[in-house]
């Protein structure tokens, strides 16, 4: 391994190249949402990448299962399923811009200011792509060639669609251990994140013209009505409290989030349904919340013969946890303290994918990366002095967990 002042110097050699990369990235619309998950957009950005990967020289592989949603591998094809080396995580769409309005910085424009780069994505995860290839291109200028990197599809709808990171892994992807590359603060090793369920509540009544009345009533049977009392009741429900010293701020939730129904101004709505959001902590079991909502069903359904409602569920998987002594963990932590860092180890309210590599048994730090704030808001930023700490300490670690395969 080279020095560190070596080290330094052939980061800085390439930071011109990271930063316009970024750049590159943010220009690119990946914006997901329901209604256009089935549409190709990370098709055109992930060719983008295949370019920064062969100007860099460095091997990659698409794996795509869903016509125009590609996962690309980056590294030696005969280290996709070996149990060795660091994997670096990262996913190539984004949440949506919302109120273009509320932007101070166009967020497609990657705008530079105060030593900050304005964009959607900065931060989640468009700088963990580029900083991703370039970590992999400076380690395997030293020689090491275990590392890889793999970028997914599909991630902001729920971060567990079959044909995004799911899919690599199901083809065999491994790793000795794993960095999920979302920014943050330098001081904070993210070992975990929250479970998340997510679920339509639907009622189903009767449409009738408001104008027929029965009495004073209006006929048919109004699903919006009905649907507001089921979440009353809904809202009711609570899970045993599961405290857990990394994640302090953090507690079961449920919100409701959307609400659909109705068909007409004068038409007595026939079906509403409502979009509950479930974050639940480590050991709080996602079936045991869903028993109680079917069986809150069951009791309305009889109180309500004239209706009927039914659950759906969209986004499903438990909270994911790894133990601070993992190697992993340990390696960073000392790296952070060599750098007189006060690391902290904790576990983040928002949920990734990260589970499904700890569930297939590779430790995964879930959220390090570089500096910067505002994820999901506007004006999402990354701070630019940033990068170059960032890799480097994404290359020590990757040279440290290569040295203990070596060991093994």
């Amino acid at each position: 391994m080279i020095s560190p002042d070596q080290l330094d110097a052939e980061i800085a050699k390439y930071h011109e190249q990271i930063k316009q990369f970024i750049h590159d990235l943010i220009r690119f619309n990946t914006t997901n949402e329901d209604k256009t998950s089935h549409l190709p957009i990370e098709d055109s950005i992930i060719h983008r990448i295949i370019q920064e990967c062969a100007n860099l020289k460095l091997p990659y592989t698409v794996y795509e299962q869903e016509p125009g949603r590609p996962n690309l591998y980056v590294g030696k094809k005969e280290n996709f399923e070996k149990k060795e080396g660091l994997l670096f995580i990262s996913h190539a769409d984004t949440v949506p811009v919302g109120d273009i309005q509320t932007w101070h910085h166009n967020p497609y424009n990657a705008i530079e200011e105060d030593g900050k780069l304005y964009g959607i994505g900065t931060m989640d995860c468009k700088s963990g792509i580029a900083l991703s290839l370039y970590t992999l291109k400076i380690l395997f200028n030293l020689g090491i060639t275990s590392a890889k990197a793999i970028i997914g599809v599909d991630e902001e709808s729920g971060a567990d669609k079959r044909y995004g990171l799911a899919y690599t892994l199901d083809q065999g992807l491994d790793a000795n251990s794993a960095i999920y590359t979302y920014g943050g603060r330098p001081n904070e090793i993210i070992i975990g994140h929250r479970g998340l369920l997510r679920y339509w509540l639907k009622v189903n009544g009767e449409a009738q013209h408001t104008g027929l009345i029965k009495g004073n009533a209006a006929t048919g049977v109004n699903a919006i009505e009905y649907l507001i009392k089921a979440i009353d009741e809904v809202n009711k429900i609570t899970m045993p409290d599961k405290p857990n010293k990394y994640f302090p701020k953090y507690k079961f939730r449920q919100t409701a989030t959307m609400v659909t129904g109705g068909v007409g101004e004068s038409i007595v709505p026939p079906s509403a349904e409502v979009l509950y959001d479930v974050r639940l902590m480590p050991g709080q079991d996602p079936e045991e919340y869903l028993s109680k909502v079917r069986e809150l069903i069951v009791t309305l359904d009889k109180k309500n013969p004239e209706v009927t409602m039914e659950v759906k569920v969209k986004n499903h998987f438990p909270a994911a946890l790894i133990s601070e002594d993992e190697p992993i963990v340990q390696i960073l932590k000392k790296i952070l303290i060599d750098e007189q860092i006060e690391p902290v180890m904790k576990g983040a309210g928002p949920a990734n994918e990260g589970y499904m590599f700890i569930h297939k048994g590779i430790p995964t730090i879930c959220g390090y990366g570089v500096s910067g704030g505002r994820f999901h808001q506007p004006d999402e930023y990354m701070e630019l002095d940033s990068i170059d700490p960032t890799i480097k300490r994404y290359i020590q670690c990757a040279a440290a967990i290569n040295e203990n395969s070596i060991d093994k």
